[in-house]
């Protein structure tokens, strides 16, 4: 029996305020920095709320910011009150910073956008109210993932790409207004009541979820991480701390084949990617619709009348894929993989190389159904009549993207989330503004880029040629630069986010 349940149990106020005071001091700055930023970044060449979009959306990822670790951590023995009041006042405390962080978003936006537009522009008032409230169910639904994950950052990265690709399958009108897409007439078409009550209705299921999910009931689903086959580790041993496998030494064992181990690493990524195929496939079926619903600017800027525009959501999945990719390259059943004799460089670039094979058969995936859909409608003749731009172009783009987005985890695994997602806003407001405005000179690093837009100038396919190997030839560098870091100060745990 431990000392805890000796005790009276903590009232709920103490504990809620010791929660409140923590997140204050090591995540206080950060609730308001990380949502102002993103709302600056969605905002480059968005019109009206649609800047909102990106940091109400990834409210979702933001409980793993918040407590780095899963839901089911060992939480504070100190406080004497049972494992489920316990998560649910933690939750409350974490959702009530992130309100806080989310409300100023949506005010500073709003102020911005009526002092620019000297009014709202025919956006009702209260529509950024309900903006706030779906962002705060978007929250409550990453954390009721985070509660019942055992690897919360891959169960979150694979549950936040699942709902938004289930979400294509409504009507336009109800994914935009959560995602601040709608447009006047689109949000004055619904009485401000019926949308009042769609989002209560949403906040009042994303209560509900995340309520069970702090429950320490047996019966309630657990997103287990998946291991390679083969025999599963003692359990007596911690998952979260694996013993560090043996090294390679050169000449005491003979090397294992390439194949070898490039199948091996494409089985590990595969526990995770297989799902994410599925997802990709589910996109593609939605793309066979004979009617898109899209913008007349839309049919205009985008290729094939407008129905490409589902392609460039993989700019921003190739940047994040890397999480996936590395998320298990110092965890429970790694060992398995480790007993192929291979050298560490070998086998992070065989790794890079196996993330890059999953996420192309991703894209052509969807890119599939984009042509078939296109072809159905008459857009095209025939399904392999795609412009160069989208049939070339388009994986190239998503490789670089890729590659550029697995800059900060081949240096060092630690804290991935963390580091992907500071990288990701560093490079979009620091590097690809210059970079996209040599897009006009031949050869430049913006015409190769430009390709993830779709519309790139005649002369991308050089440009191409030439950033994509000297691309290619910096991570080379990268990785070995993160393995004589290893080398250097030796393998730890990895924290999961």
């Amino acid at each position: 029996m431990s000392a805890a349940t000796l005790r009276e149990p903590a009232r709920t106020d103490v504990v809620a305020s010791h929660y409140l005071r923590l997140l204050a001091r090591e995540r206080g700055v950060s609730t308001f920095f990380i949502p102002l930023s993103l709302m600056l970044l969605g905002s480059l060449n968005a019109s009206g709320f649609a800047g909102l979009g990106l940091p109400l959306a990834l409210a979702f990822f933001f409980p793993l910011y918040q407590w780095r670790g899963g839901g089911r951590d060992p939480l504070d023995a100190a406080m004497p009150v049972d494992s489920a009041r316990h998560r649910r006042i933690r939750l409350a405390s974490a959702a009530a910073w992130a309100t806080l962080g989310l409300a100023v978003c949506v005010g500073v936006y709003t102020a911005l956008f009526a002092m620019g537009t000297h009014g709202l522009d025919g956006y009702p008032a209260w529509y950024p109210v309900l903006l706030l409230g779906w962002g705060l169910a978007a929250y409550l639904f990453g954390a009721a993932t985070w509660l019942r994950a055992d690897r919360p950052g891959r169960a979150m990265t694979l549950a936040y790409f699942g709902i938004s690709a289930l979400l294509e399958f409504l009507p336009p009108r109800w994914t935009h207004m959560p995602l601040a897409l709608a447009k006047p007439a689109e949000i004055r078409a619904v009485p401000a009541a019926g949308w009042a009550a769609a989002c209560l209705l949403t906040l009042s299921l994303a209560c509900a979820v995340s309520w069970a999910a702090a429950s320490s009931r047996p019966g309630l689903p657990r997103l287990r991480a998946a291991r390679p086959a083969g025999p599963r580790a003692s359990e007596t041993v911690d998952a979260r701390t694996p013993a560090a496998p043996a090294a390679y030494v050169p000449g005491l064992r003979r090397p294992a084949g390439f194949f070898r181990i490039l199948r091996c690493e494409l089985e590990i990524v595969g526990h995770g990617a297989r799902w994410a195929l599925l997802i990709a496939m589910l996109t593609a079926l939605q793309s066979l619709r004979l009617r898109v619903d899209v913008s007349v600017s839309t049919v205009v800027r985008i290729p094939l009348e407008g129905r490409a525009k589902i392609l460039m959501v993989f700019s921003t999945v190739a940047f994040f894929w890397p999480i996936l990719v590395w998320m298990d390259d110092r965890g429970a059943g790694r060992e398995l993989a480790e007993a192929a004799p291979a050298g560490i460089t070998q086998r992070r670039l065989l790794r890079l190389l196996a993330g890059g094979v999953w996420l192309e058969l991703m894209a052509l995936v969807v890119e599939a159904g984009v042509a078939l859909g296109a072809w159905r409608a008459g857009v095209i003749a025939s399904p392999l009549g795609l412009p160069a731009t989208i049939g070339t172009g388009f994986p190239a783009g998503v490789l670089m993207m890729y590659l550029l987005g697995s800059i900060p985890l081949l240096r060092s695994q630690d804290h991935p989330v963390r580091r992907t997602v500071t990288w990701y806003v560093l490079f979009s407001l620091l590097i690809v503004p210059p970079v996209f405005m040599t897009w006009r000179w031949t050869f430049s690093p913006g015409a190769a880029l430009s390709v993830i837009m779709l519309d790139p100038p005649r002369y991308w396919a050089g440009a191409v040629l030439v950033w994509l190997p000297v691309l290619a030839t910096g991570i080379v560098a990268m990785v070995a630069t993160g393995v004589a870091r290893d080398r250097r100060e030796g393998t730890r745990p990895r924290p999961a986010g």
